[in-house]
């Protein structure tokens, strides 16, 4: 599609935005543990961590876990409050 437009999260392509009958949709890439680790600059361990203790939300896909940067951040965020 040519109306599609990448939005860009700490040197990854995280999210597309895709313009369809004048709305902007948003489609948010699911993230490994690793990936999330990163962009948070903790370790993957940390991830995993605060997976187990229910601090941060995850979706099982198949066997993979997997993460959206959008939920963790507003989990994360939330404990602050």
């Amino acid at each position: 599609m040519d109306n599609v437009q990448d939005i860009g999260f700490a040197g990854m392509s995280a999210t597309k935005a895709e313009i369809f009958d004048n709305r902007i949709i948003v489609a948010e890439k699911f993230l490994t543990a690793d990936e999330v680790a990163e962009v948070l600059n903790v370790s993957g361990a940390a991830i995993r961590k605060w997976r187990m203790q229910g601090r941060i939300p995850y979706h099982k896909l198949g066997r993979s876990l997997r993460f959206r940067a959008s939920e963790v951040f507003a989990a994360l965020k939330g404990e602050r409050q």
